[in-house]
């Protein structure tokens, strides 16, 4: 396993007003670039005990502030059909209605946000059939009124970069990250996607013995996927528990003149950007914003997504609640696991607002914002 390279540190009165210690931080960020790096390699690089990193690192998962797991565009699992749902919804109706979308097993995560549409999802199926199958069902929902369908063509930019600093850091190398385009994996490829998703850190002896293949055979596959950018294993923190606590997602409408692919290179690469799709629709582009209040995500509008040529409208749904799968949640494990069958009796929502066992894959959540 590779080292990563000397982390900077936080000044230690600044560390101290912060939702992370100095040395909470620099581990964290270190499992950000590399989720299953040696704990004597980071331990190296920041000048402490391996004790120490494995112990900090237990208890930032305890208090749910990351889950180290693997990210991979849903469709090498066999998800082809991923979509974004905008639902109008009668306002007597919103929890009830978001509860029921949130416990269907297509469904990612559900979020009832301001603006024309009052509740919204991403949705993951196999295929088109799928997709209309379940379309019906939402339709069927109680309190829904009308719906609007985005089918994703791209998944252009998934980085979940969530750090002590003031605004997330800007993404330096367009290469980075998983790539969005299907392959050709085999059955043991996706099971150890799987595998990875429920534990990134899992030990490769642990899953062959599970597998019933060889830990070389494990760590082979695994080499292979990452060489060829089809899975990352990172920590995905909680933007929440970081103090990131003004979530919007926005449609994009590009003008005639502009380039598509100028403009969604510009837009990702704004630090508070965790997630943009291409899709089909009203909107060109479709992403999630990721900053510290209202008055960060207004100068986010302004400043940076504003200064974008080519733009010719944006729509901004901001989040008033959000109903996802776990700790991670929207943010990374979920995405990939968007259609898998749900875990035994994981049917319903918890406050994330008033636990913190650590986070069991599959098993929602819902957070006031």
């Amino acid at each position: 396993m590779r080292a990563i390279p000397r982390l900077p540190r936080i000044p230690a009165e600044r560390a101290a007003a912060l939702p992370l210690t100095a040395i909470e931080a620099e581990v964290f960020r270190a499992l950000q670039e590399d989720g299953r790096v040696a704990f004597t390699a980071v331990a190296n690089d920041i000048g402490i005990s391996e004790a120490q990193v494995r112990r900090t690192v237990k208890q930032l998962v305890a208090r749910e502030v990351f889950t180290i797991t693997a990210v991979a565009d849903p469709r090498l699992m066999g998800l082809e059909s991923m979509a974004w749902l905008a639902l109008s919804v009668q306002l007597s109706q919103l929890e009830r209605t978001a509860a029921a979308l949130a416990k269907m097993p297509e469904v990612d995560y559900v979020v009832i946000t301001t603006g024309a549409r009052h509740v919204m999802a991403e949705v993951a199926c196999p295929g088109t059939d799928e997709l209309l199958a379940l379309l019906k069902r939402v339709r069927a929902l109680p309190g829904v009124q009308r719906t609007e369908t985005y089918p994703y063509f791209q998944v252009l930019r998934q980085q979940f970069r969530w750090t002590n600093e003031e605004e997330p850091p800007a993404v330096a190398d367009e290469t980075r990250g998983v790539r969005s385009a299907p392959a050709e994996l085999d059955e043991l490829d996706r099971v150890l996607i799987g595998e990875l998703q429920d534990d990134g850190r899992a030990s490769f002896r642990d899953i062959g013995q599970r597998l019933g293949v060889s830990e070389r055979a494990v760590s082979t596959r695994f080499a292979r996927l990452v060489d060829e950018d089809l899975v990352r294993v990172i920590a995905v923190g909680n933007p929440h528990v970081l103090g990131f606590h003004a979530l919007a997602w926005v449609g994009v409408s590009l003008s005639e003149v502009a380039d598509p692919d100028a403009v969604a290179a510009a837009f990702g690469r704004i630090p508070q950007v965790s997630y943009l799709v291409s899709v089909s629709g009203r909107f060109d582009l479709m992403g999630e914003l990721v900053c510290r209040d209202r008055d960060h995500l207004l100068a986010t509008l302004n400043d940076r997504i504003g200064a974008i040529d080519g733009i010719e409208t944006v729509e901004v749904f901001a989040y008033l609640r959000l109903l996802y799968r776990n700790a991670a949640g929207a943010w990374g494990a979920a995405r990939s696991l968007a259609g898998a069958a749900e875990d035994s009796g994981a049917t319903g929502t918890r406050d994330a607002r008033t636990t913190h066992a650590p986070a069991r894959p599959r098993a929602r959540q819902d957070s006031n914002l």
